[in-house]
């Protein structure tokens, strides 16, 4: 017969024992490996073993037979009641949950951060915006001059660099990267080039840090499958270099918006990290451009690796979800999937116009397609707004137990 624990349900992360005259020695504070043998889920008790000793416990989280995890000692002598402690990957997701709700507040949209960070550039008079500084337009003029031209993307470097740059890739570049290649990543590097805003332009600011580029800062952000940026992840410290010193005073609104900036950038590594977690491989990222009128707009690029099967076997994927509103064309989405040689597009358009003018140039996207030597299965344009990516496993940002 299993004790009970003060007449209440057993907590998920805790495990009873209803054979305390098998385990005497055992110590308060003491951690003790343990295999699951055999699970009653409809009795809510499990056999363990622990060490050289089989025990029955009252378990009330999910287990199966063979899981092995840690048991830390609570309660030990006429009752033994201990608490199954969390593995490595079950750390990593809770930091990654925990990050996740403190940056989500501070995030601030590309939408938003854009316009702001053209206003800061023009603000050069002194009089008219006393706390702008030439050090605060000088470092937003930078930032704004690096962006790539929206017609540009077009061509596959250009892409990749602005992908590469997008700040969603900056510690795995640090860490991966040769000194030659951090000349060229780094200061165009949306991510970096918001730190060091942040960095001149706060009051009271400290030097900016040494950021180290070994394996444990990229932990928790992802990388692609494949090499990236060429080099050895050697471990050694990147100073990013200082801005230029006026004597005038901060601009405390731009640092706000920065640090918004970066907050979600940092939302963006966080929720890759927890799909990647979850088995599947996703990146989303927003790339700031200018559009043919050099106004300043953004694309939204979400880029899906996956195991999927076709025709009675598992075949590899990947798909690129573009989401764009330039005019005149306005708000357009388009997903491109290749499975193999294989392309699938579907283009979307909320206007109805653009939509028809999609599909009078379907047979010439076709073309290009096969031009790039691609075998272009089908295009589809269609009206409206793709609906949104379900999670196969959604981690929630609220846990109810804690």
């Amino acid at each position: 017969m299993i004790p009970p624990l003060l007449n209440a349900a057993l907590p998920a992360r805790l495990i009873a024992l209803s054979t305390p005259a098998a385990v005497r020695g055992w110590a308060v504070g003491q951690v003790l490996n343990a295999t699951v043998m055999k699970v009653d889920s409809a009795a809510g008790t499990a056999t363990l073993q622990i060490g050289e000793r089989r025990v029955q416990a009252q378990v009330a989280g999910p287990m199966i037979p063979g899981q092995r995890f840690e048991l830390k000692v609570l309660e030990a002598g006429t009752r033994t009641v201990m608490e199954r402690l969390p593995g490595p990957q079950e750390n990593a997701a809770r930091v990654q949950q925990q990050a996740l709700r403190e940056r989500l507040p501070q995030a601030v949209s590309m939408r938003d951060l854009l316009p702001a960070l053209e206003r800061a550039a023009r603000d050069t008079d002194a009089t008219a915006a006393p706390a702008t500084n030439a050090r605060t337009t000088a470092l937003v003029q930078t930032i704004l001059n690096t962006l790539p031209a929206f017609k540009d993307l077009a061509q596959p470097e250009v892409l990749k660099r602005a992908i590469l740059t997008s700040g969603l890739f900056l510690e795995s570049n640090l860490a991966r990267a040769t000194d030659a290649d951090l000349q060229q990543l780094v200061p165009r590097d949306l991510k970096a080039s918001l730190l060091r805003l942040v960095q001149a332009v706060s009051p009271n600011a400290a030097p900016p840090p040494a950021v180290a580029s070994t394996a444990a800062a990229t932990s928790g952000h992802p990388e692609p499958r494949t090499r990236a940026v060429s080099g050895h992840a050697e471990s050694r410290p990147v100073t990013l270099p200082p801005a230029p010193e006026d004597g005038a005073p901060p601009h405390p609104r731009v640092a706000e918006q920065a640090r918004g900036g970066i907050a979600a950038i940092e939302v963006n590594q966080l929720k890759a990290a927890v799909e990647t977690n979850q088995g599947s491989a996703i990146w989303t990222m927003d790339l700031p451009v200018r559009d043919p009128a050099g106004e300043l707009r953004h694309l939204r690029l979400e880029v899906e690796e996956e195991t999927v099967r076709r025709q009675g076997r598992m075949r590899r994927q990947w798909s690129m979800t573009v989401s764009m509103d330039i005019e005149p064309l306005g708000p357009m989405h388009a997903r491109v999937t290749l499975i193999e040689d294989s392309v699938h597009t579907v283009i979307w358009s909320e206007r109805p116009a653009t939509a028809e003018l999609a599909r009078l140039h379907a047979d010439w996207l076709c073309a290009q397609m096969r031009q790039a030597g691609l075998d272009p299965a089908d295009v589809q344009c269609l009206q409206g707004e793709p609906a949104p990516r379900v999670p196969s496993a959604p981690a929630p940002l609220v846990d109810t137990h804690a």
